[in-house]
């Protein structure tokens, strides 16, 4: 495992911004004066749903698979937007859990409703919730590279998996604001106004069209 910890150390730790829509590149450094390390290929995943999006089963079972089918690394995604249900639960915990059945709706943002209940916005969803999951992963599968991302609606296309990785190793404070700075900015399925400007975001003014996407990247 050798190749994934120096993954973290020389390329998470230094905040590098990624986007997996194409794969990810994983780098090893060794001294300047060790003989070059054989290469070797690393098996990885950057396309996953859970509850947290339209998918059918938890955030924890999905680890859990990735764990036992020898993954090295893997990026969690889920649709951008807005959806209704905690991701830590679905059809293998016995079933669904909404946000707003909670004792104290947690959702913060502009109301909209999907199949009778409210939604939270991705963004919220990706901050405050999944990568919280995402940390307790971590910590289950510590010889394992896990990632919170998120399968972007493209504006004027279709969908991109991408992640952000600054601050998500942080060693003292790892979370994914910036991840979820870009869904309120830029993804095409997101109508929150007023979530993401309480936390000083500005949304992009463009239409979701191409020129949209081409901001996003720049």
């Amino acid at each position: 495992m050798k190749l994934l910890r120096d993954y973290r150390k020389n390329v998470l730790k230094k905040g590098l911004s990624a986007l997996l829509g194409a794969g990810m590149m994983f780098l090893s450094y060794g001294a300047a004066t060790a003989a070059p390390e054989k290469g070797k290929w690393i098996t990885g995943d950057f396309h996953q749903h859970t509850t947290y999006s339209d998918g059918s089963y938890s955030y924890g079972l999905m680890m859990e698979k990735s764990n036992y089918y020898g993954l090295d690394w893997w990026a969690q995604s889920g649709h951008g937007g807005g959806f209704t249900r905690w991701g830590k639960y679905g059809v293998d915990t016995g079933g669904d859990v909404f946000f707003d059945l909670l004792p104290s709706n947690p959702i913060i943002g502009d109301v909209k409703f999907s199949g009778g209940h409210q939604i939270m916005w991705r963004w919220q969803s990706l901050r405050d919730w999944a990568f919280l999951d995402c940390l307790e992963a971590r910590d289950m599968y510590p010889e394992k590279v896990i990632i919170q991302g998120v399968e972007w609606n493209v504006p004027g296309h279709e969908h991109c998996s991408v992640s952000n990785l600054n601050e998500q190793f942080n060693e003292t404070n790892p979370n994914c604001k910036v991840l979820a700075e870009f869904d309120y900015k830029f993804d095409k399925s997101d109508a929150d106004i007023t979530g993401g400007a309480a936390q000083g975001w500005t949304k992009s003014a463009l239409p979701n069209l191409h020129p949209k996407a081409v901001e996003a990247v720049a």
